[in-house]
């Protein structure tokens, strides 16, 4: 269920959702791609800034991309 899901899985499942990829989510946190790859994997944490844009751009509760 989603209310058991990390905060990458969930990011996972929204950018499926909305069919973007790791590139889109790069371009929004402003990032490079090979790092939103590891936020993805959940090898890295969001910031706090990058969770308040994700959070606001896809519709997130931020307190589900915490770690």
């Amino acid at each position: 269920p989603l209310s058991r899901a990390t905060g990458a899985e969930l990011l996972r499942l929204v950018l499926a959702e909305r069919k973007e990829g790791a590139a889109d989510l790069a371009k929004l946190l402003g990032i490079d791609v090979s790092l939103t790859y590891r936020l993805l994997r959940g090898e890295r944490q969001l910031t706090a800034v990058q969770i308040r844009k994700a959070a606001d751009t896809y519709g997130i509760d931020p307190v589900a991309l915490l770690p």
